[in-house]
């Protein structure tokens, strides 16, 4: 089933180029048909407390998350428009070792997708 949807998606990211909408809607804003690319990064810090026997003990911890998106917006109609995107992403974490705490680290991925309308009222 997740393939399938990515398959979907990234069908339609693809096709856009090739002219799948061959109109333009003047009372829609988004007009034609078309395809973006975004980057987003981002980090974090901070520590965990561990507790255990009335004992607690901090450890500092930091991660990182970054997303490649692909998405397009598909106008059928003056007020309807079908987006959708295609995204990769990977997320990092660390943390130090402490007297009593062994160090950790976490690195995974994946691929999200996502699919959509909007609605664009009339003046």
């Amino acid at each position: 089933m997740k393939t399938m949807c990515v398959a979907i998606v990234s069908g339609l990211v693809l096709w856009l180029p090739a002219g799948a909408v061959a109109g333009d809607y003047p009372g829609n804003p988004d007009q034609r048909a078309s395809i973006g690319v975004s980057l987003g990064l981002a980090s974090d810090s901070g520590d965990i407390t561990f507790k255990s026997a009335g004992i607690s003990e901090k450890q500092d911890v930091s991660g990182g998350f970054a997303e490649l998106e692909f998405d397009t917006r598909i106008p059928v109609s003056n007020n309807w428009t079908l987006l959708g995107s295609l995204s990769f992403f990977g997320v990092s974490a660390e943390s130090d070792e402490t007297a009593t705490l062994p160090s950790a680290e976490q690195q995974s991925g994946g691929v999200g997708i996502r699919v959509g309308a909007r609605y664009y009222f009339d003046k």
